[in-house]
């Protein structure tokens, strides 16, 4: 339970919010005290700098504390400890879009220079069986001294694996949820692996299982690319995660961008969005 939004805040009851992610906790101070293993006495500055055993702020908040001096119990206002740390960047990519092609996406990251991330795909399948969604040669943005230029590694699924540690700083190291969770926070993952089992994204050549969903290749005409295989068990509305492994963008001047291609063929496509999350 977040803190309120308004009214008369707590020290103590945001103290519970930083520990134990619930504002409305009515542990006694004495017990708090016992219980935390290593905790000083509950201080505002403490709080909001991660001093004195206090975990540091979740930026995931939407609202949150700045850290800075001075200090002040109104940014605590609507904080959510546990809140997902994830944004969302570029647009909503939801229904068909051809039968042919793959459709390029590149999205401006330039809020993001100087930081760690990992990026995420939330895909929500549609109503039936052709809506198994493509994604093909995930770019991750890099800078190149020699040039003064971003470019970008793409992560090109291979045969066996689609774990490719080397791109992207690690950023190819994808990995997929198994089971249906439209919370972020609380999904668990496993490697991404060549195979058409439903609820999860699998590896693919070729067209996908299912008749009349799919483009009938990777992009280029060849190769492995990834999909969300939605037959069986995996629609309606069934939420399919993959994320990427860390990557560091540098702080550079100019714009960089993260890319990927996408194929979103079928009757019942569902919705995509993409997300970014600093580590």
């Amino acid at each position: 339970m977040a803190a309120p939004s308004s009214g008369e805040l707590s020290l103590f009851k945001t103290a519970l919010e930083m520990e134990f992610n619930d504002y409305t906790n009515t542990m006694p101070y004495s017990i708090y005290r016992d219980s935390v293993n290593g905790a000083t006495p509950v201080s505002l500055t403490n709080m909001s700098t991660g001093a004195g055993g206090f975990d540091a702020i979740n930026s995931g908040s939407s609202s949150k504390p700045d850290g800075s001096i001075p200090h002040s119990m109104s940014e605590f206002y609507s904080y959510d400890h546990d809140a997902s740390p994830i944004t969302q960047i570029g647009s909503t990519y939801s229904g068909s879009y051809s039968s042919t092609s793959w459709q390029t996406v590149a999205i401006p990251v330039s809020a993001y220079k100087g930081k760690t991330v990992r990026f995420i795909f939330h895909y929500v399948s549609g109503t039936s069986y052709t809506g198994d969604l493509q994604i093909d040669q995930v770019a991750f943005p890099v800078w190149f001294p020699f040039f003064s230029a971003w470019s970008s590694i793409t992560s090109t699924f291979g045969t066996s694996s689609f774990n490719s540690g080397s791109v992207g700083n690690g950023g190819g190291n994808f990995q997929t949820t198994t089971t249906d969770t439209s919370s972020y926070a609380s999904a668990s993952w496993s490697t991404v692996a060549a195979g058409q089992t439903s609820l999860r994204w699998n590896g693919r050549t070729g067209g996908t299982p299912s008749g009349g969903t799919g483009l009938s290749s990777g992009f280029g005409g060849s190769g492995y690319y990834v999909y969300a295989e939605v037959s069986g068990s995996g629609y309606s509305n069934k939420n399919f995660w993959l994320r990427s492994g860390t990557h560091d963008i540098d702080n550079q001047v100019g714009t960089p961008y993260f890319g990927f291609r996408l194929g979103r063929y079928g009757s019942t496509i569902g919705t995509l969005k993409v997300y970014i999350e600093e580590i």
